[in-house]
């Protein structure tokens, strides 16, 4: 018999009232005195004999069950107990017997079973319950209690019978399966991945939260008993049902099987499945167990890295640098197309090799040293320029980056680099270096105002120009000052406002006259222009100006004005034909004769055309050579008669001076001419006939 056999045993004895152990001789009655017909005298030795029969049973039971059994009287008192009892006190019965708990157990403990046992027998009830127990120098201990009342042959209690027994472990294993399944429970709720059980028929048994909500349940409860066919298209449900009959069929689980699932929104997701035989606990299979992971996710990024694998097959074949990948000892393991191509013969078999194979042991040398620092610090390089000398003797500069290349657990397996050729950059370099010297011999030189300011409109630079007309010998001087410091209150403040506006717009101020207003009264006029001053990254920073003064150029204005008036007057009244045209012989002005003489009342509709639109090919082409040598030499041509052929035949005889125009800085821009009709000339008498046989020499 097992452990559990005895407790069901000792449970069952003790419940019923019968428990195993020598009892009182049956009350006498009528009934007993006729079944009985033997003299008492008479059955005395067979009664005795089966009373030794029974009690040699009886401790052969208690001595022998794990259990521990105890039998009190009603004061309490020990009047039996078994060997299993007698050792946990490691002490023999004959101590034990007369004894109460009170002298066996703390006070406390005592109290509770001294109530128990008068509970017991003032009810005649079965006690039966699990509690505490602490044995004399000993760790609390739960155990069993089963107590029932001991009776004589009157049926008068006489007493208390108890068993009980160790349940600690029990206790611990029912403890341990509540925590169990709590955590079951708790792993069924929350894990992100759909956990279901199956029979053998498909039906599901058990699903989690995850599982529910994937097929659009709100309540796992609700699912158990459905199966696939009833939250999938039917194709896809029956190839479940065969992979899951294969399991229960092979034994053999699947794992890790990728398929795409349509749910029943009509989206389709990825899974990730594993699922195995569920067995029971005699090992017999009775149906399927699995978990799906979404990785639909998973899946995407997969095909991103794909893409973006590609892109880097693509970023290598294409990318205009060199890009390589070296081992601990610095020999390439991988080169992009660009490298190959770039070492012609000696790049063909690159893989292997090192930079001592492809440039002057100098700078392999210390390529070779960088990398190793590289590789024992995990340090990089990061845009280097080097001097690169290949063995024919060729020089280029490049741009380097050098990192450490780990593997996977972050170990430095070698290094890589990517070097962009930069011998252009640097020839740029030279020529800006050399740009920025002119820069500054402009600024220094321009007579032009070239100044620039921070975002408050403080003067952060200007040009010598600028700084003598402030008065300052020294850069230094400007700097920090604003327009408040030279201006009128006025003038300041409308040079700020257009300057805070360039900055919150971006859009620059062109050609503005402005009227400078100075402290000790004095106007001067300007153009200025200004625009938005931004650092390296675009952001703008304040603003740049140049000033010119054209104070001269506004008084020089006022007498243009009446010089135009004048020219209005002549434009309008002479008789002579007068004009002014470009380079190209197109007519900037002319005088409202010249317009009438070709047919236009407007002189301005002449503006833009040539003598080709206004005379013959061949008169238009002598004029535009003549107009051309002036352009050439400066020389005018005066008093010129020139017989000008309309289109529609006319003939006019003309007296023409032609001179270079020029503007102000004296460059030849266009002619101006002056063409007055006059007569034709006369014409030439006709020649005598020669005399017959004459001629020069005859």
């Amino acid at each position: 018999m097992t452990t559990s056999d005895f407790d069901i045993l000792a449970v069952r004895s003790a419940r019923s009232g019968r428990f195993p152990g020598p009892h009182p001789m049956p009350k006498r009655t009528k009934e007993t005195s006729r079944l009985r017909p033997e003299t008492p005298r008479a059955a005395r030795p067979r009664m005795k004999d089966r009373l030794h029969l029974t009690e040699a049973l009886y401790h052969s039971l208690v001595e022998n069950l794990p259990q521990f059994i105890i039998r009190k009287d009603r004061e309490g008192r020990l009047t039996f107990a078994n060997s299993r009892f007698c050792q946990m006190f490691k002490k023999p019965l004959q101590e034990l017997l007369g004894k109460t708990d009170f002298d066996l157990y703390p006070r406390d403990l005592a109290e509770k079973y001294r109530q128990d046992d008068l509970r017991v027998m003032e009810t005649g009830q079965t006690y039966d319950v699990e509690e505490a127990n602490q044995p004399p120098g000993g760790e609390t201990i739960y155990v069993r209690v089963v107590k029932v009342p001991i009776r004589d042959s009157d049926g008068t209690i006489v007493g208390v019978q108890g068993i009980f027994w160790d349940v600690t472990e029990q206790k611990r294993a029912a403890h341990a399966l509540v925590e169990r399944s709590h955590l079951l429970a708790t792993l069924m709720d929350n894990v992100p991945d759909c956990i279901y059980f199956k029979d053998k028929h498909g039906r599901f048994t058990l699903v989690n939260r995850a599982q529910a909500a994937l097929l659009g349940v709100a309540d796992p409860a609700t699912i158990i008993g459905k199966s696939d066919a009833d939250f999938f298209p039917p194709d896809q449900a029956a190839l479940t049902r065969r992979d899951e009959k294969a399991i229960m069929d092979s034994l053999v689980p699947i794992v890790g099987k990728e398929e795409r699932l349509t749910l029943r929104d009509g989206t389709a997701r990825w899974f990730s499945t594993t699922k195995m035989p569920f067995r029971n606990r005699s090992g017999r299979v009775i149906g399927t167990f699995g978990i799906s992971r979404d990785i639909t996710e998973l899946k995407r990024v997969q095909e991103s890295l794909l893409e973006q694998l590609d892109l880097f097959n693509s970023l290598m074949d294409t990318l205009p640098d060199s890009v390589y990948f070296k081992d601990r000892e610095s020999r390439f393991t991988r080169v992009n197309r660009y490298l190959v191509e770039r070492f012609g013969e000696a790049g063909a078999d690159i893989i292997g090799k090192n930079d001592f194979d492809l440039f002057t042991p100098e700078h392999a040398q210390q390529a070779f040293e960088d990398e190793q620092a590289i590789i024992r610090t995990g340090m990089p390089v990061v845009g280097r320029v080097e001097k690169e000398t290949y063995p024919d003797g060729t020089i280029k500069w490049v741009s380097t980056t050098k990192m450490p290349l780990r593997d996977k657990d972050g170990r430095v397996t070698g290094t890589f680099g990517v070097s962009r050729d930069i011998t252009e950059w640097k020839r740029t370099e030279q020529r800006l270096a050399e740009q920025l010297d002119l820069f500054n011999s402009l600024m220094d030189h321009l007579p032009a105002f070239i100044y620039f300011k921070d975002r408050e409109g403080r003067f952060i630079r200007a040009n010598k120009a600028l700084l003598a007309r402030r008065g300052f010998a020294d850069h230094a001087e400007i700097v920090g000052k604003t327009d408040f410091d030279f201006f009128t209150e006025e003038h300041a403040r409308k040079a700020f406002a257009d300057e805070q506006e360039i900055l919150r717009t971006g859009r620059p101020l062109i050609d503005a006259l402005e009227k400078e207003t100075l402290p000790d009264g004095g106007i001067r006029w300007v153009i200025t222009s200004k625009m938005p001053l931004r650092d390296a990254e675009g952001k703008i920073v304040g603003t740049f100006g140049l000033t010119r003064d054209v104070t001269a150029w506004k008084q020089a204005e006022e007498q243009l004005a009446a010089h135009a008036g004048l020219l209005r007057t002549m434009q309008e009244n002479t008789p002579d034909s007068i004009y002014f045209k470009d380079r190209e012989g197109r007519f900037l002005w002319v005088s409202r004769a010249l317009a009438r003489r070709h047919g236009f009342q407007d002189p301005a509709e002449v503006v833009g055309k040539t003598d080709f639109d206004l005379f013959t090919a061949e008169h238009a082409r002598e004029a535009y050579e003549d107009e051309q040598a002036i352009l050439r030499s400066g020389q005018p041509v005066v008093a010129k008669l020139e017989k000008e052929t309309l289109p529609d035949g006319t003939i006019r005889w003309v007296s023409t001076t032609k001179a270079p125009f020029r503007d102000p800085s004296g460059t030849i821009v266009g002619t101006f001419g002056i063409t007055r009709e006059v007569p034709p000339p006369p014409t030439p008498p006709a020649p005598e006939p020669a005399p017959p046989g004459g001629g020069e020499g005859g």
